[in-house]
């Protein structure tokens, strides 16, 4: 996935800090209940993304909204400095690129598995064991039905696809007879 350099920078940045405190689950916990709390209400999200809001004013007000969230003091002066910076509505892309980085650290890869019918338990670990085996590294999924797909599933880790579908089937075939026609 691609991260805009202002965010990669950001998330490296607290990646490091949560390190340092051998904190990064934490961290990134909670980073994610900051961009929950912030997305909850429609009104609260309006009011950060606002340009008509001035930056001082979005700044005090997420200092006093998690002040005494219980969040680690460093992500808590992190949130401020985003806010103070005018920057909270890049905290999504934030939270991607650090758990980008946390997942490289601990040699995870992640990636999404399209399919027309809903697999099994037993697919799906067999999916993940295979997708493992050939990426070397952990490999966490996500499923989803799709039925355009016709049957059949496709699978998209990394930089590596992988299409089994039905559909997929079908306009190769079709390709090839468009190819022996011509």
């Amino acid at each position: 996935m691609f991260y805009s350099e202002l965010a990669h920078r950001y998330a490296v940045a607290i990646y490091d800090i949560a390190k340092e405190a051998k904190a990064t689950d934490a961290y990134l916990k909670a980073l994610e209940q900051v961009q929950s709390s912030l997305e909850q209400s429609p009104m609260i999200k309006d009011f950060v993304h606002s340009p008509l809001v001035r930056t001082e004013e979005k700044s005090k007000t997420v200092i006093a909204a998690f002040k005494d969230s219980g969040l680690p003091e460093d992500v808590t002066s992190f949130i401020t400095l985003l806010a103070q910076k005018g920057r909270l509505a890049i905290l999504p892309e934030i939270i991607a690129a650090y758990q980008a980085r946390e997942d490289e650290t601990n040699g995870v890869t992640r990636g999404v598995v399209k399919s027309s019918k809903s697999l099994s338990d037993k697919q799906k670990d067999e999916m993940a064991k295979l997708l493992s085996s050939i990426t070397n590294k952990k490999v966490i999924l996500q499923y989803e039905n799709d039925k355009s797909l016709i049957g059949g599933l496709t699978a998209q880790v990394g930089s590596l696809t992988f299409d089994d579908s039905i559909s997929a089937h079908i306009r190769r075939i079709k390709e090839d007879l468009t190819r022996r026609i011509n």
